[in-house]
Order: structure tokens, then C-alpha cells, then sequence
């Protein structure tokens, strides 16, 4: 699939398949728990990533195993990954740790999807 922004010129995949680190949907549960769970494998999970760039939050949609590409993310933002602190999450996106999803943010925050999806 090819990577739909609604923000990003070029496209680049900024994510590895690698499996080494999860990121939860809800912050005690991993991606692989969740896909138990459901029954169906961890990469049909989507998960979204909340990051900084500079001062802008942006959020990253992703396939369940992926992780992030340090290397292709700085080539694609022109900044190193950051990813919003726990405790300002909230502030920033709207939406508190673990319910992170890209509808009903803060006004004005680009969504990312990445082509893992």
C-alpha cells in the first residue's frame, strides 16, 4: 500500500517490520496481547504514535509490529524522533496516553499514515 499523508510530500516508508519493542494501546497492554485477544495477527493492529516536531505535535498511524526508523524518520521530518512526553500527551493531542487516536485531536495536528497499514 502506498503511503497516504495528509501532510507529507514525499513518501517514505519511516517505519521497519522488525519486532523488538512494542508500542501499547493502553500502556499495560503490548500489541501482541491485544492481537490475542482479537485473534487475529499483532500487524492488523493499527497503533498511532503522538511526536514532536519542534514545537508541533504530529500524529503517525502504523501497522502494530512497526517500529520506527530512526534514520528515515530524520530524512523525512529533518528533525531526530521525539516522541511526546507521557505527561503531555493529553495537552498536546487531546487525547490521554493509551487513547491516542487520530479523531476528535486538537485542531491543526497533521496525521501521518504510514504505508505498513
Amino acid at each position: 500500500m502506498r503511503l497516504l499523508l495528509c501532510h507529507l510530500k514525499k513518501q517514505k516508508n519511516i517505519y521497519k517490520k522488525k519486532v523488538t519493542k512494542t508500542i501499547s494501546l493502553n500502556w499495560k497492554i503490548p500489541v501482541q496481547q491485544y492481537s490475542l485477544r482479537l485473534g487475529v495477527e499483532p500487524g492488523m493492529i493499527a497503533k498511532t504514535l503522538s511526536f514532536l516536531v519542534g514545537d508541533t505535535p504530529i500524529l503517525i498511524l502504523a501497522e502494530g509490529t512497526a517500529r520506527v526508523d530512526n534514520h528515515k524518520y530524520k530524512d523525512t521530518f529533518h528533525v531526530k524522533a521525539k516522541m511526546i512526553p507521557f505527561d503531555d500527551v493529553e495537552k498536546y493531542i487531546g487525547h490521554a496516553p493509551g487513547g491516542v487516536c487520530p479523531f476528535g485531536i486538537k485542531e491543526g495536528i497533521p496525521v501521518y499514515l504510514d504505508e505498513s497499514l
